[in-house]
């Protein structure tokens, strides 16, 4: 008896194992982007209908997919958005229960290159579009447009990829992105139109090693100094 029970254990958690990903639709299936993330395994996939999603969402260490019906085709991207304006004066707790206004995106569990938005609008954070810390995701053909405060992203000592990324009047004490630490990559990219304090396109903090390739800076300012690219120490 003890023997078909350990088999049984044994075939269930190997049935586990290669269990297919699914596929989740947002709103046809789920009603929130966010619900969708919370029922996901790794290696899911969300597509989104093009729409606006009011929303502020957290990956939560997931790595899957969360995409565009046509990633491919601009106008699609454009007509995919998730703002983050209804709930600009949130006030959540991060896991130390410090009390921060979260940002339209937030990766800060982890995720690995795996992870990935692919042909997504994140626009009007008032609090900033993106936050990575200690995380590597993989962002595509992804448009960071008018978001404040937090400008368009934070990467706090992680790793992030984009690819055909656009940043687009983004502002605030950020402009288009900051990076502390980490070792970001950027693959055609653009920076249009940011402003910041300092460094209105792109600004790096102590310790951080961007690399960039083929990207794009066009008309970014910034009232102290480094108006497209401001190095750090």
């Amino acid at each position: 008896m003890r023997s078909i029970i350990l088999l049984n254990i044994f075939f269930g958690l190997l049935s586990a194992g290669l269990a297919p990903a699914e596929t989740r639709l947002v709103p046809d299936k789920y009603p929130s982007i966010q619900g969708a993330i919370d029922d996901c395994n790794d290696g899911d996939v969300i597509i989104l209908v093009p729409g606006t999603y009011f929303e502020m969402i957290n990956l939560k260490g997931k790595n899957i997919t969360l995409r565009s019906t046509e990633p491919d085709n601009p106008n699609v991207v454009a007509a995919t958005i998730i703002d983050g304006g209804a709930r600009s004066t949130a006030v959540v707790l991060n896991n130390s229960g410090v009390r921060f206004n979260p940002r339209v995106v937030t990766f800060n569990s982890g995720e690995g290159p795996d992870c990935l938005l692919n042909g997504l609008t994140i626009t009007n954070g008032r609090s900033g579009g993106i936050y990575c810390r200690d995380s590597n995701p993989t962002l595509i053909k992804c448009t960071i447009s008018r978001n404040s405060n937090g400008g368009g992203m934070y990467n706090n000592n992680g790793s992030p990829t984009l690819i055909n990324c656009t940043f687009l009047r983004n502002s605030g004490h950020i402009g288009a992105m900051y990076s502390n630490g980490g070792r970001p990559i950027l693959i055609k990219c653009r920076f249009n139109e940011n402003s910041a304090w300092e460094g209105g396109g792109l600004a790096g903090g102590e310790d951080c090693r961007p690399k960039l390739i083929n990207c794009i800076f066009a008309r970014n300012s910034a009232e102290a100094h480094g108006g497209a690219i401001l190095a750090g120490g």
